[in-house]
Order: structure tokens, then C-alpha cells, then sequence
């Protein structure tokens, strides 16, 4: 094979110099370099071609070509034959015993040469002023490296032309080096030196496939680059870049010349923006007062786009919506930031809402934890609103309330589901009752034929109930009561409207006595001073004995007092207690509460029955009602400390009463005054019950052990500490009565022997 090959190259060298062959490089070829290129075929087979792998020359045996073409007939298919001198030889035998002959043939899937007597040619052959290779299994080589000449598609051997980054000479051989320069490295910088020596400048240069740019100097430039006002880009290795680039944290699109793109560009069928920097624009844009929304990607969105958390629409331009877009049967609203309105949206005073997809609400729609209305036009609704038989009613923000709700001065109650209840409802533990129209009701109800009260809150009263000042009770089903009620071990009387009675009722004929809890008394009871025996239905016992106490017939129980009882006359003392009364010369004996028998004026049992305070004022009148506030407060004190004492009785009246002591009671004056005191002139009426009210007062607290005998204007002699007199009179009836004035205790205005107004209280009964 290698001689054959030597001969082929040798033909092919003896070819091409009868028309003076020539170099790549333009040189025609001298006898020395074309035994260079013999010696370059004959080391074919063991060079590297341009790609730097090994010449894959095949050597398949041709007995497996047979295999490849044989024709299902036997009598068709590859035939050898053994020459002395060139060995074995092979030929192609057709079924009609036909062979090819001089020209290229097809058989199977393959080309092969067949020279003018039909045997099967390998290596070099020169066909019509082309060179073409056929293998040791006869196949023509095609599309592929035979040492280092190439063989085209068609089989035809490569001349004078770049085979990739390699060059082939006008005799087909690859030549090293060919028009590339070298790259030279200096001061940390490169340049490119030319094959012939020169070095490009101020020019973009295709080396290797890339291009490269150098400077004015020769120098290779790299990063950014402006040149004839466009920007380039040339990586660390100063090839130009194209297309999408990421250089830094930022995107950049180089056309395919390599100049730096901006403003609009269209990839595809997507559009991108290049701000004036070149980088490639993401997230919002305004460009010529219109919106526009890049992705990460940089790819400009339209249709429906999610930015963060919100819907925008931007039309087919790319271009932002705003306002209202109608798509299909759905109208959206689209803010003025261009975000789908989803909630709450105010349009000219109303509210309407629209969910998370846009879409406008109607009917109920529950927002949060809210219950909201909204009508068949999408209005939010608000105040009351009645849906079938059924009403709501919406604040005014249009939450649906629940509960309890105020509504211009009314309440009224909204069950879970918002609708407004009507008629009773028992809420927690407490009934309330709402009307036909919802509003609770307060105050007096009448429902059902009976009353009801319920507070102010609404709240439906049980028990007791105090309204407007009056006291009532309702039962446990809240419905008032009326006549008597017995709660708990108490009785009660509610009058026919319901309200509890207090004080003196007469109830079926009969007097009751209610305090002022409205409880009905029974047993002994004072009442305004007065005792009252109520029996054990509570009514009042009149006209008759109790014990040893008689009740007159106002139910009064007798005292102090001189009554006949069945023709018989009984006096009763100042505790009630009758005796029958015994008359001796004119004058009355009675007893006391301590069983001591006086003998009084008989006109203690004819003169009116009044208070202690009018009896006093009579009395102190009738005494000494010329002598002013603190003159008649000593009298009534002088009778106030008689019946502290053990000499005289121990009751009011028995002190007055009693014979020879004081004379309005012997001389029927007192009785005029206890018939009217009104009869007293003013300003001495008045004046007579403060000195009364002061010396009563007083008494009291000195009872109580919380004060002293004092008479406010009255000053006691050295040495007395309280005004504990006993008696009274002017200076005539004590000379006439011979008192002995040093023995009696006298008192004094001062240390001279002027009386005190007009009369001489005195402690002791001493006479001369």
C-alpha cells in the first residue's frame, strides 16, 4: 500500500507540475519540495491530520465488502482473482453476468471506482482533473480526513480552500500555519503578529473563529469598548461577544455584529427593553408616560401578570390598564397603579367588592370575620335591608350585625345569622322581649294579657322591681302580680296596679299595716307614736280589749287616758295599762307605769290625744310663751326632768295632769290650745316648738348618755354643771308658799338676786 501511495502522490505531483504547480501561498514548487510531499504521502499513514487524530485509513478485509453487497443470487457479487504481479484483484459481477467498467458505481450503500477493464480500484485516483480516495475495501472516502488532504462530500479531494480552521493548498495538502499570524504576549498585554510580520490596528479581526478588536497601537482590547459610537463587549480572552450576555449582575444583548443593543428588541417573538446603559430592563418601566412590566427573564409581560402579590393586565402592546376592562362577561377594575382591585373598592360614594379574582360580589359575601351585603348592581348595602320576610341590618361601614344593635335611639337583637328577632328571647339567662317591629321594649309591657316590666337594659324583671318610686314583684315568669303574695315567710298586698302598698291599707274591710318594706306587719306595732295590735291575719284589732290593753276604735291603743268601756270608766296609764278609775273631791286617781296612784285634773281624760311635741307646746305656750326661745325651753325641761324623777310620775301627761301643779291644766287653758294649737299666734307658735324641738333634743341625748341638761341663753351658777330643776314660779307665789329661797337650790342670772325671766327655778321644796 505505502508504494502505491507513493506512486499515486507521484502522479498527482508529475500532474500538477506540467502546468506549473504552485503553493498555497502562490510559490510554484521546486524539485526539493516535491519530494517533501512524497515523503509527506508516504507518512501518511502515520500522521495526524489537522484535528490531531490519527489518519483512520480502513483496512477492512474485502471479504466482509463481499458480505456488504452480495446479491441474494448467487451467481452476482464480488469476485477475486490472483495476478503474479499485483496480487489478488477484485471485480464486481452483476446478476446478468455483467461487471461495471471504467467510471464510479454505487453498490449497496457505498461508491467505488472501476477502471476501463472492470477491476475495482483503491487509493489516489485522478478522474477528470479531481482526485478522489477510495479506501482498501474500495469505498470512496467522503466528508473526512485522508491524511492531510481532505475529501469533500462528493468525494472530490479539497483545494485551495479552509476546511474549518484549516487550510488546504491548490495540491490539496494542509498546510500548517496558513495565513495565521501568532499571538504575542508583552507587558501584559497581546497583539497579534500577521504571517507576514504586520500586526493589526485600529480594526475588528476574525481569528479562529472570533473576532477580536485592537487599538490604534495594535493593541487587543477587552470589556467594554466604544467604537464609531457603539459599544462592544470583549471577554477576558478579547473575543467580541454576541447575544444575551450576563456580565456582572447584569443582563446585556449584543447583535450578532456585536454592537450593544438598546431600546426595544424583538427575539423571537418576544420583546425586550435595553435601557441607554444596555442593561436589560426587569420589573416596571415607564417609557413615554406608559407602564410597562419586564419579567426576571427580561421578556415583556402582557395579558394577566402576577407582580408580587397583585394582578396587573397590560395589553397586547405590553402597555399597563388602568380604569375599567370588560373581558367575556366580567368587568374588571384595574386602579390607577394598575392593580386588579380585589376587596373593597369606592366608586362615586359606593362601596363594592370584588374577589380574588376580580370578579364583582353579589349577595352575601363574608369579608374576615364580617358578614357583608351587596346588591344585584354590586352596591355594598347598608342600614336596614329586608330580604324575604327576613331583615338585616348593616352598620354603616356594612358589616352585618349580630347581637345587639343600636339603631337610632332602639335596640334590637340580631340572631348568628344576622336576621332581626322579634317576640320573646332568652339571651344568656336573661328573657328579653322585642317587638312586632324588632325594637326591644323597655318599661311597662302589656303581652298576652298580662304585664311585664323590663328594665332598661330590656332585661324582663323577675322578683322584686322598683319603678318610678314604686315597689313591684313579678313571678318567676316575669308576668306582675297582684293582691296578696306571700314570699318567703312575709306577706305583701300589690294594689290593683301592681304596685306593693306600705303604711295603713284597708283591704276588705279590714286596716292593714305594711312597713316600709312593704312587709304586713302583725302583733304589737308603734306607729307614729301610736301602738296598734294587728291580729295574725295582719288586721287591725279596733274596739276591743287585748290583754289588758284596750284599742280604740281607730285601732289607737288607749293611754293616758280616761275612757268608759261598757259603762264602766278605766284609766290607762302612759304604757297603755287600764285601771278602772276611782273619783275622790273633784279629781281623778290614776296609776302609773311604776303602780303609783295620782290624783290628776279631770280634765286628763277629756283633753284631745295628741304627740308628745304638741303637748309640750301647748303646755310651754300656756306657761311661759311671753318669756322667749330660752325661757320656755327651761319650762319644758323642768317637765322633762319630773319624770326622770322618782317624786314625781313617770309620764308625760300624769306630770302636767297632776293636781295643784301646773295651773293652765286646772284652769282649762291647756285644753284650749290642745284642741287648736293654730290658735297660738306666730311668731310665738314657732318660736314655742323651736324651744320644744331644743329642750326635747337635748333631754334625748342626755338619756342616751351623749350630753348635758344645757339651755342654749341660759347660764347655771357656779358650780352646777346641768339644768336638773325641778320646779318653777314667779317670786310672788314663792314668798306667799314661805319657800325658803337659800334652801331651794335657786337659780341665778348672776351673782345679784335678779330672777330669770320672771321666775325662780329652784331643785328642792324647803320651807322657811
Amino acid at each position: 500500500m505505502k508504494r502505491d501511495l507513493k506512486v499515486q502522490a507521484l502522479l498527482y505531483l508529475l500532474t500538477f507540475s506540467m502546468c506549473a504547480p504552485v503553493t498555497a501561498r502562490g510559490e510554484q514548487l521546486e524539485k526539493g519540495q516535491i519530494a517533501d510531499i512524497l515523503e509527506n504521502a508516504e507518512q501518511a499513514e502515520a500522521e495526524k491530520n489537522p484535528s490531531g487524530e490519527e489518519i483512520p485509513l480502513e483496512e477492512k478485509p474485502m471479504e466482509e465488502a463481499q458480505k456488504e453487497t452480495a446479491d441474494t443470487r448467487a451467481a452476482s457479487g464480488w469476485v477475486s482473482q490472483e495476478t503474479s504481479a499485483q496480487g489478488t484483484k477484485w471485480w464486481y459481477r452483476y446478476p446478468d453476468g455483467t461487471y461495471p467498467a471504467d467510471g464510479l458505481y454505487e453498490i449497496g450503500t457505498k461508491t467505488y471506482y472501476f477502471d476501463a477493464d472492470g477491476w475495482m480500484k483503491t487509493g489516489w485516483v485522478l478522474l477528470e482533473d479531481k482526485w478522489y480516495y477510495f479506501l482498501p475495501d474500495g469505498a470512496m472516502a467522503v466528508s473526512r480526513w485522508v491524511g492531510n488532504y481532505y475529501l469533500l462530500e462528493d468525494g472530490t479531494m479539497a483545494v485551495n480552500q479552509w476546511v474549518g480552521s484549516w487550510y488546504v493548498g491548490d495540491n490539496g495538502a494542509w498546510i500548517r500555519d496558513y495565513g495565521k499570524g501568532k499571538w504575542i504576549l508583552k507587558a501584559g498585554k497581546w497583539w497579534f503578529r500577521e504571517y507576514d510580520g504586520s500586526y493589526p490596528k485600529s480594526v475588528f479581526k476574525e481569528i479562529d473563529g472570533n473576532i477580536y478588536y485592537f487599538d490604534t497601537d495594535g493593541w487587543m482590547m477587552t470589556g467594554w469598548v466604544y467604537i464609531e459610537q457603539k459599544w462592544y463587549y470583549f471577554n477576558s480572552s478579547g473575543a467580541m461577544l454576541t447575544g444575551w450576555q450576563k456580565l456582572g449582575n447584569v443582563w446585556y444583548y449584543l447583535e450578532p455584529d456585536g454592537t450593544m443593543a438598546t431600546g426595544w428588541k424583538k427575539l423571537g417573538s418576544q420583546w425586550y427593553y435595553l435601557n441607554s446603559s444596555g442593561s436589560m430592563a426587569t420589573g416596571w418601566k415607564n417609557l413615554g408616560n406608559r407602564w410597562y412590566y419586564f419579567h426576571s427573564s427580561g421578556v415583556m409581560a402582557v395579558g394577566w401578570t402576577l407582580v408580587g402579590k397583585q394582578w396587573f393586565y397590560l395589553n397586547e402592546d405590553g402597555v399597563m390598564q388602568t380604569g375599567k376592562l370588560v373581558q367575556g362577561n366580567h368587568t374588571y377594575i384595574l386602579s390607577g397603579s394598575g392593580a386588579l382591585v380585589t376587596g373593597w373598592y369606592l366608586e362615586n360614594g359606593a362601596w363594592y367588592y370584588y374577589d380574588n379574582n376580580g370578579f364583582l360580589v353579589k349577595g352575601w359575601q363574608k369579608v374576615g370575620n364580617t358578614w357583608y351585603y351587596l346588591r344585584e348592581d354590586g352596591t355594598m348595602a347598608t342600614d336596614w335591608l329586608q330580604l324575604g320576610n327576613t331583615w338585616y341590618y348593616l352598620d354603616g361601614s356594612g358589616a352585618m350585625a349580630t347581637g345587639w344593635t343600636y339603631v337610632r335611639g332602639r335596640w334590637y337583637y340580631m340572631n348568628s345569622s344576622g336576621a332581626m328577632v322579634t317576640g320573646w328571647q332568652k339571651l344568656g339567662n336573661t328573657w328579653y322581649y322585642l317587638n312586632s317591629n324588632g325594637a326591644m321594649a323597655t318599661g311597662w309591657n302589656y303581652i298576652g294579657n298580662k304585664w311585664y316590666y323590663l328594665n332598661g337594659n330590656g332585661a324582663m324583671a323577675t322578683g322584686w322591681a322598683y319603678v318610678q318610686g314604686k315597689w313591684y314583684y313579678m313571678n318567676s315568669s316575669g308576668a306582675m302580680v297582684t293582691g296578696w303574695q306571700k314570699l318567703g315567710k312575709t306577706w305583701y298586698y300589690m294594689n290593683g296596679s301592681g304596685a306593693m302598698v306600705s303604711g295603713w291599707n284597708k283591704i276588705g274591710g279590714h286596716w292593714y299595716f305594711f312597713n316600709g318594706n312593704g312587709a304586713m306587719l302583725t302583733g304589737w306595732q308603734k306607729i307614729g307614736g301610736i301602738w296598734y295590735y294587728m291580729d295574725g291575719s295582719g288586721a287591725m284589732a279596733a274596739g276591743r280589749w287585748v290583754g289588758n290593753y284596750y284599742l280604740r276604735e281607730n285601732g289607737a291603743m288607749a293611754v293616758n287616758c280616761i275612757l268608759t268601756i261598757g259603762g264602766v270608766k278605766y284609766s290607762f296609764d302612759a304604757a297603755g295599762i287600764g285601771s278602772k278609775v276611782v273619783e275622790s273631791g273633784g279629781y281623778i286617781e290614776i296609776r302609773d307605769s311604776n303602780g303609783k296612784i295620782y290624783k290628776v285634773e279631770a280634765s286628763y281624760a277629756t283633753d284631745p290625744q295628741v304627740s308628745d311635741e304638741d303637748f309640750l307646746t301647748a303646755i310651754a305656750y300656756a306657761e311661759a310663751g311671753d318669756q322667749g326661745i330660752s325661757g320656755m325651753s327651761a319650762v319644758v325641761m323642768v317637765i322633762l326632768n319630773r319624770m326622770n324623777s322618782s317624786a314625781f310620775p313617770n309620764d308625760l301627761r300624769t306630770v302636767v295632769y297632776q293636781r295643784k301643779q301646773f295651773e293652765p291644766a286646772r284652769t282649762g287653758v291647756l285644753t284650749k290650745y290642745l284642741k287648736n294649737l293654730n290658735s297660738i299666734p306666730n311668731p310665738y307658735l314657732s318660736n314655742t316648738r323651736t324651744a320644744v324641738r331644743n329642750a326635747m333634743s337635748t333631754y334625748k341625748l342626755y338619756k342616751e348618755g351623749k350630753g348635758k341638761r344645757l339651755i342654749n341663753g341660759v347660764t347655771l351658777p357656779s358650780g352646777k354643771k346641768e339644768f336638773d330643776y325641778l320646779y318653777f314660779m314667779t317670786p310672788k307665789a314663792f314668798e306667799n308658799l314661805g319657800l325658803d329661797e337659800k334652801k331651794c337650790d335657786v337659780l341665778y342670772l348672776s351673782p345679784s338676786s335678779d330672777k330669770y325671766k320672771g321666775h325662780i327655778f329652784f331643785n328642792k321644796w324647803v320651807e322657811k
